[in-house]
């Protein structure tokens, strides 16, 4: 919530998008906000600030033609419902959601509801495995992920995107 932070977050954003445009990058990948695990603000507060962010990078977005991938990360934005929410509330082709398995599990989210859920913004996937207790990204079959399953939902839903290993 520092304001001084936010801007030079924004900054920094802004920068990045340029960048990717020019390495040909099509998406940045975004969590919007983020939550002090002993002081956090209200919900009400990093969405608010999520929003204003969003509002003011997404002209760069339409600029550069670059993609903002907002994805769901505990503890700031993590259900499925809240991409879908600020997704829907801009309605806006550079704006996308970028659904990660682990931390759906980590915020106690079925990877399964949560891809159905934002299916019709899906950018990206991102795959990694995790027991439900820490937050790891860690390799395929050393956690509690089922990967066919997940296979399946992403077909179901008739995702035909880029799903990528994010291993730690």
């Amino acid at each position: 919530p520092n304001p001084g932070i936010r801007e030079e977050t924004l900054l920094q954003l802004r920068e990045t998008i340029c960048l990717a445009h020019d390495l040909g990058a099509g998406i940045v990948v975004v969590t919007a906000g983020k939550q002090h695990p002993l002081i956090a603000p209200d919900f009400a507060v990093v969405w608010r600030q999520a929003v204003e962010g969003i509002r003011r990078l997404l002209p760069i977005c339409e600029a550069t033609g670059v993609t903002f991938g907002l994805e769901n990360a505990w503890p700031a934005l993590p259900l499925a419902q809240h991409l879908a929410q600020l997704v829907a509330e801009f309605r806006h082709e550079k704006l996308r959601i970028v659904y990660d398995v682990d931390n759906a599990i980590i915020a106690k989210e079925s990877p399964l509801t949560g891809l159905d859920t934002v299916k019709d913004s899906l950018a990206l996937v991102h795959l990694s495995d995790t027991d439900n207790e820490t937050w790891g990204h860690n390799p395929v079959g050393t956690g509690l992920v089922d990967f066919g399953a997940i296979a399946a939902t992403l077909k179901a839903i008739g995702y035909t995107g880029v799903s990528i290993l994010e291993i730690v």
